[in-house]
């Protein structure tokens, strides 16, 4: 029987080591739990909802895990960590924020992995993109609120490799599957707000 983590009872210090140790579960949990509501803020009062949540809790991942976990390897518990983890989020967001909303150029890393084994699910572009022109596409890219999202559905639209598309983006192969899924959900959310009448 799997015994059931109980993260109430670890310290602030201990669920450091954990995600600087790479523990999953601990990752899980400090990214998409512990720091939940800090992203929500994030959102909220620093980019004024023009991202989403789950781009923030990556990219605040790829700041923290940067040089082998160095910014968290800094945290030496004595204030709380959600108090440190705020001051070091609001000043790293804000220093990034016009490149996030604008450029898009830095990457999520962290993001629960697609099993490239389900490729097929996440690949059924003839699904997506049937009974739509090449037209009506491109007119509700013009809708999407994300501008990396945009770019990865246009450079899938022209075919083009996703070796280029990785270079463009400044990533790797393996995390432009995320963007990409990510980028077709919010196409199909727009292909049918379109639809409804809703723009």
């Amino acid at each position: 029987m799997k015994h059931k983590i109980n993260y109430d009872n670890i310290s602030d210090l201990e669920l450091i080591d954990r995600v600087i140790n790479n523990e999953p579960p601990f990752i899980d949990y400090f990214f998409y739990q512990k720091c939940d509501k800090l992203f929500s803020y994030i959102v909220s009062e620093i980019f004024h909802n023009n991202i989403e949540k789950q781009e923030v809790a990556n990219e605040f991942y790829l700041h923290l895990q940067a040089n082998e976990w160095a910014a968290l390897k800094s945290f030496q518990g004595k204030s709380k960590l959600i108090t440190w983890l705020t001051v070091v989020a609001t000043h790293f967001f804000i220093k990034e924020r016009n490149t996030l909303i604008y450029f898009q150029n830095s990457v999520p890393l962290y993001e629960k992995e697609i099993d490239k084994k389900d490729d097929d699910a996440d690949s059924d572009d003839t699904e997506l993109y049937r009974g739509y022109t090449k037209i009506d596409l491109y007119n509700a890219i013009r809708y999407m609120p994300n501008l990396r999202y945009r770019l990865i559905i246009i450079s899938e639209l022209e075919e083009e490799k996703f070796e280029i598309t990785a270079k463009k983006l400044d990533t790797t192969i393996d995390n432009l599957y995320n963007l990409r899924h990510l980028a077709r959900l919010q196409l199909k959310t727009t292909l049918k707000k379109l639809k409804d009448g809703k723009y």
